[in-house]
């Protein structure tokens, strides 16, 4: 259904009617989106472009944005699990975390490129920083990698109308099989 569709419009900030043969679908973007990108991350994990970011985003203040009333030492642990695990961030994800020098801060300078000339909204950076640093199953291989590509997937996933026409070219001509619980009788 999904590569060949046609998109009718936009109905508002979750639906999107699309034409499929003879019938018409109400699709929630969000939530295929959301499929589309975790189908991308596994397949193409370890094979990912670098999306640097404008300037680097200092880890500490981004993640007391999401959870305000932390403390200090709570703070402190969360950017110690991004450090401990950075490199497996990086080789696997191209999510770059290196130290500023001048503060000695921990600060992301790159994201991983899931989808050419696409770009997440940063409004869920803080969420997407935090989750990594706490809800990971660090010890366990397979669940770690899908515990971190659903939360790479929950943060790009499209939350504007603009991201939602490109997810949708995009999906019409890749290979996405959308899966029977996003299916809705």
């Amino acid at each position: 259904m999904f590569t060949r569709n046609q998109c009718v419009g936009i109905i508002d900030d979750l639906l999107v009617l699309v034409a499929y043969k003879d019938h018409f679908y109400l699709v929630n973007y969000n939530t295929v989106s959301e499929e589309y990108f975790y189908q991308l991350v596994l397949y193409n994990l370890g094979k990912f472009g670098k999306l640097f970011l404008s300037s680097p985003i200092p880890i500490k203040p981004y993640i007391s944005l999401f959870i305000p009333n932390a403390t200090r030492q709570e703070l402190d642990t969360m950017v110690d699990s991004l450090l401990c695990h950075k490199d497996l961030l990086q080789s696997y994800y191209n999510i770059e975390i290196t130290l500023d020098p001048d503060n000695n801060t921990m600060q992301l300078v790159c994201l991983p490129m899931i989808l050419m000339k696409y770009k997440p909204s940063l409004d869920k950076l803080p969420i997407f920083l935090h989750n990594i640093a706490t809800q990971i199953e660090w010890d366990n291989e397979i669940e770690c990698l899908d515990a971190i590509a659903r939360e790479i997937s929950s943060f790009y996933c499209c939350c504007s109308k603009d991201q939602c026409n490109y997810f949708l070219r995009s999906a019409r001509d890749g290979n996405f099989k959308a899966p029977k619980y996003l299916s809705q009788k």
